[in-house]
C-alpha cells in the first residue's frame, strides 16, 4: 500500500494487519487512509491518526450508499476532528465517525476473510 494505492495483495490476515500496523507506526505514513480492495465486495478504507482509526465502504459496483463507520454516535459532526491523509492531502474526519485501532483491526480482518461489513459497526450514509 502506498498512500491509497494498493501494492501489496496480502494473502493471510496477518500479512494485512502486519501491513496496516507498520504504516500506523510510520511517522511519515502515519495519518494515510489506505484502500482494502476485494474482487467482490468493494472497497474499504481505513486510517490511523493519534490512536484513533476511520473507515469507510464503497461497494462493489461503485454505486451508493457510500458508507462511513460511526463510532460515537451522540457526538455531532461539530464535536472536533481528526486528521489523516489521504491521496496526500489533509482530510478532516469527524471524531463522531471515529473507532478506536482495536476495533478497526478487527472489523478489516472481518471484511478480509468474509467479504462482508461487520454487523456489530454502525454505519450511516455520507
Amino acid at each position: 500500500m502506498d498512500g491509497d494505492r494498493l501494492l501489496a495483495k496480502p494473502q493471510t490476515w496477518e500479512e494485512l494487519d502486519r501491513e496496516i500496523l507498520n504504516r500506523s507506526n510510520n511517522p511519515a505514513l502515519a495519518r494515510a487512509i489506505v484502500d482494502i480492495e476485494s474482487p467482490t465486495a468493494g472497497v474499504m478504507s481505513v486510517g490511523v491518526s493519534d490512536g484513533r482509526a476511520c473507515a469507510s465502504f464503497i461497494s462493489g459496483t461503485g454505486d451508493p450508499p457510500y458508507l462511513k463507520v460511526v463510532g460515537e454516535a451522540a457526538l455531532s459532526p461539530n464535536d472536533g476532528v481528526a486528521v489523516f491523509t489521504y491521496g496526500g492531502d489533509w482530510t478532516e474526519i469527524p471524531l463522531r465517525n471515529c473507532i478506536s485501532v482495536d476495533k478497526m483491526l478487527a472489523m478489516v480482518r472481518h471484511f478480509f476473510e468474509s467479504g462482508a461489513l461487520p454487523n456489530w459497526i454502525e454505519w450511516e450514509e455520507v
